[in-house]
């Protein structure tokens, strides 16, 4: 059960990423709320849970999800994401 449920996340996950890749809004908002509600939810589990080195895994994570954030909603992304699409993709 555990495994299909882990498939249904990563899927809706790469389907999140499809939709960022060819240019639709709405799937860099729901990556920007997903990102947000991780840096909130990560430290709630950490109390929980206590692993070895999760302080360098936690800064690793945060430090690659706020550069994929900023990426996302520069004046460059932006413009991509407001361009006509004209291709079509898969």
């Amino acid at each position: 059960m555990i495994i299909i449920l882990i498939l249904l996340v990563l899927s809706g996950y790469v389907y999140v990423l499809y939709k960022m890749f060819i240019g639709e809004k709405w799937a860099r908002t729901i990556f920007l709320i997903l990102t947000v509600s991780g840096f909130i939810w990560y430290p709630i589990n950490n109390i929980f849970i206590k692993h070895e080195n999760i302080e360098v895994t936690y800064f690793l994570q945060t430090l690659i999800n706020i550069i994929t954030l900023v990426l996302l909603f520069s004046k460059e992304a932006n413009e991509w994401y407001n361009r006509k699409n004209t291709y079509n993709y898969i």
